[in-house]
Formats: structure tokens, sequence, C-alpha cells
């Protein structure tokens, strides 16, 4: 079935691979990017941090095609640094796009979905699961965008609006070159390095694109689904062990 979708993010990463997947499968897709360029897909110039701006792009998508069916909100960066350093507008900044971002898409996009099937896909991460130093801003944005989507889903649950989350593990994308330093140590340049050799190795982000098509063929999609073989590893681990384990091989990992 054909489905009208708007996928937030989708120049480059994940969002590109989430919109080329649902192109070449028939799907109407249009893509969002703070600055657009020529695609496969329509691009529409958005910042999911200004007010307005999510509606005019929703509204855009319906005056061309007269409904929207599938919303992925994959916009988001990553604030970097020792939390210590970072004034509490760091903060401010990683939330108003990780999260505030996806709710002003959802309130824009809900009056045109919930009288249909339809569904929201939260483009999450498995950092939201657990603490990632010198990156906490960003897992903090990602555990409360998967409460967001949790909660969403409930309240949906009596509409047509199916709501899913994906939590990616590393995956092979330009997302370094998007970081945001905000306070700097060498123990951080150190950590964010391993990031990216980490990421540099990760899973294809077609996988992501993939799942997000068969997500929205779905009758009764799952409320969470993890993706790359880190995180499918690691998730039973976190579930397994104590909490000073769990920091321990975290530390491990990042040079700590």
């Amino acid at each position: 079935m054909n489905r009208v979708v708007l996928v937030t993010g989708a120049s480059r990463g994940i969002g590109r691979a989430i919109a080329s997947e649902l192109h070449n499968k028939g799907h109407t897709v249009y893509g969002t990017s703070r600055n657009p360029s020529d695609e496969d897909w329509s691009v529409l110039k958005l910042d999911v941090t200004r007010e307005g701006e999510p509606a005019s792009a929703v509204s855009t998508v319906i005056e061309a095609e007269g409904r929207l069916d599938v919303l992925v909100n994959n916009a988001g960066n990553a604030i970097v640094g020792p939390l210590a350093g970072m004034d509490i507008s760091a903060l401010r900044t990683q939330f108003d796009t990780n999260v505030f971002g996806a709710h002003r898409m959802v309130r824009a996009a809900l009056p045109h979905l919930q009288d249909h099937d339809s569904y929201i896909v939260n483009i999450g991460s498995f950092g939201g699961r657990l603490a990632i130093p010198y990156q906490v801003p960003y897992s903090m944005s990602k555990a409360a965008l998967a409460m967001y989507s949790d909660g969403l889903r409930m309240e949906l649950s009596k509409t047509p609006v199916r709501v899913s989350l994906i939590e990616p593990g590393d995956t092979k994308t330009d997302f370094h070159s998007g970081r945001i330093w905000a306070s700097r140590s060498e123990e951080a340049e150190v950590a964010v390095e391993i990031m990216r050799r980490s990421e540099s190795k990760g899973a294809d982000p077609a996988r992501i694109g993939r799942l997000v098509a068969k997500i929205i063929q779905k009758r009764k999609p799952r409320a969470r689904y993890l993706t790359g073989s880190d995180s499918l590893l690691f998730a039973p681990l976190l579930r397994l062990f104590p909490p000073s384990v769990r920091q321990w091989l975290v530390m491990k990992t990042y040079g700590l």
C-alpha cells in the first residue's frame, strides 16, 4: 500500500536511508532538512526547533497529497563534552531538537493522522538506555524520547495511529560531523574519538530504512525495536548485570 510519508532530517545518515528505502518501495516521501538540496524525493526546508515551521511543512504535504499517513521523527544531533563544564543552555539546546522538535512535529501532524490508519515512528537510540560518558545530553534526550514515544502510544491507543520507537546501535553515518562541543577535556576528546571509530564500523543505515518500511505495513507494530548487532548483544546484558557492572563496562568501552 502506498503511504504518504514525512521524514525529518532526511538530508543525510539514517534519515536519508529511510527516505530512500521508502521512496524505492513506491511510497510518496517528503524529506525535510534545515539546508535542503536536490534529492530523488521532495525535500522541504524545516528546522524542528522553530515554532511554526513543523506546521508549515505538514501543510505543504497535505496541500500536495491530500493526506499524511506516516511521520518519521528522525531529526537530531548530539552535544558532547564534560557535564561539569556545560552551561544549562547546552542541555536546553539538546532537548529542543531531539525531544521538543519531535513533539512539535507530532502536534502538527496529528490532526491529519487521527482519521485513518497511520503511523508515527520515532528514531531513538540504544544510547537512550544507558548514559554514554561525555555524550550524556544525547543519552538524556533519547531516554526522554523513549518515554515520550511510550506515553504517546498509550494515549493514542484508541485511535488509528500506531506509535513505535526504533533504537539503533552504532550506525555507519556521518553523525560525528554534526556533534556539537559544549565543553572540552582531554578525556572527553578520547571518548568521543572512540565513538567515532565505533560508528565507522557500525551497521548499514539501510537496515533502519528497511525496518521502517516493515513497520508501516504492520497492523500492530511493536512499541520498540532494537536494531544493530551491538544493541542486540548488549541489551540482554544490561538486564542481567547490576548497575555497578554496567557502568564499569561502559567506562571501559570509552577509555575511562
